[in-house]
């Protein structure tokens, strides 16, 4: 059994929005969990103000 040189683009074609769609949600991630750092930090540097009595 042989696979068509067509059947060979249309495969690289769909692996390739697979992979563009991976990129995009895996961007998202990052996202994601860069705002979380930062919310964590501000909640620390408030915890640690309010722990010193500074504001």
């Amino acid at each position: 059994m042989s696979i068509s040189k067509e059947d060979l683009l249309v495969m690289r074609k769909n692996l390739s929005t697979q992979l563009g769609n991976a990129q995009k949600n895996l961007y998202n991630i990052e996202g994601a969990i860069m705002f979380i750092n930062i919310e964590l930090k501000k909640m620390e540097e408030q915890d640690v103000r309010e722990s010193t009595g500074t504001d």
